[in-house]
Formats: C-alpha cells, structure tokens, sequence
C-alpha cells in the first residue's frame, strides 16, 4: 500500500514539472518572438504557456506588451490587471506597463495613477519620469510635468526625445527661449528627429512674433 501510495505521489510530481517545463518552453519561445518583433506570434505562445499555467504572472506580463504593441491597449491593460491581482505590490514594473497602456489608449489620468504606484514602489527609470511627464502635459499640468522631464533628464542626460519633450511643455508654458534651447539639445544628440526641428521651427516663431 506505501509502495503505491509512493508511486502515486511520485508520478504526479513528475506529471507536474512535465505541465510546469512545458508552460516555461512555450514562454521562453514566446519571449524570442517579442524579441523579434512578431508580436502575434508571441502572443500565442504566452497564450499556451498561460492554458497549461494559469497563475504564469510573467506570461500574462509579457503578453500584455505584446498586446500594447499591436495597440490591443484594453486586452494588454487586463492582463497586467491580472499580473497585479497575482502579484500584488512585489512587481512595481507591473503598474509602469499598465500605465503605459493607458497612455496609449489616451486614458492619462489613468496613466498617472499608475506611474504614480510605480514610483512609489522604487520603480525609478527615467522612462517612467518620461511618460508620466508626457501625461501631465496632455491635460495642462504643465508645471509637473516640467519637473518630470527634470528628472528624466537628470537620471538619463543623453537622450534626445527627454529634452524634446521637456521642449513642448516650455513652449506651452511659453518659455520660448528655453524651449528653443531643448529643441537644439535634442538635435544635437539625434540629428534626426523630425519632431523636434518642427517644434524648433514654431518655438523660434512663436518667439519672433512676442518680441514684434
């Protein structure tokens, strides 16, 4: 009777990590596929690793990225619910994703809320400082947003689309010149980002036609 019971228990735990390496194989799969851009196809892969393990936090993570890159910003946006229902407070990235979600699909109050978690949870990138900013500029929070890009900037000096934007939020507060002056900043790091010749163009005319 031991010895069947032991062949029972002993069958099962094998049966187990069979189910548990399976689920891993199809992510890791998965995880190439996002790596290569073929976000479709990632996500049929963390869709099979999630059937075989429905509690695979990581799997319903990287699916919602997935899903955030191909613009499904509800779908991505449920599946990192169900990663901070899983997880709770301990992935703090979990709530910068989501935000980014919300960004995307234009919900920035939203959007701040989650950054807010993420930061409050030592989740301190400057991307987080970044997009949390460009949220505040888009409902005319222009002052905190201002500070935002500070920060982006302080933590990460040699990126051009941090200056770019802290650019936009100047000129909406019409600070011209300093504006001006992180429009050239982001040139001068990326040459080619149109983005910021056309906001160089308006600054300078904007400040042309204040001093006439």
């Amino acid at each position: 009777m031991k010895l069947c019971t032991f062949s029972l228990v002993f069958f099962l735990f094998i049966a187990t990590c069979l189910h548990a390496q399976k689920a891993e194989d199809y992510y890791k799969t998965g995880k190439q596929k996002y790596a290569d851009g073929a976000y479709e196809e990632a996500i049929l892969y963390f869709t099979k690793a999630i059937q075989i393990n429905p509690q695979y936090a990581n799997a319903y993570m990287d699916r919602g990225l997935s899903l955030d890159a191909l613009s499904y910003y509800q779908s991505a946006i449920q599946d990192f619910n169900i990663v901070i229902e899983l997880k709770k407070d301990s992935v703090p990235d979990a709530y910068h994703n989501r935000g980014m979600a919300y960004k995307n699909f234009t919900k920035y109050t939203e959007a701040i809320q989650d950054f807010d978690k993420a930061i409050a949870l030592n989740f301190n990138y400057p991307l987080t400082y970044n997009y949390r900013g460009i949220c505040l500029d888009n409902i005319g929070r222009y002052d905190e947003a201002l500070q935002d890009f500070n920060k982006a900037i302080e933590m990460s000096p040699k990126k051009a689309s941090y200056y770019y934007n802290r650019g936009n939020t100047l000129n909406h507060l019409r600070q011209y010149k300093a504006a001006i002056d992180d429009y050239k900043t982001a040139l001068a790091i990326d040459p080619n980002l149109d983005a910021a010749k056309s906001g160089l163009k308006e600054a300078q005319q904007k400040l042309n036609k204040k001093a006439n």
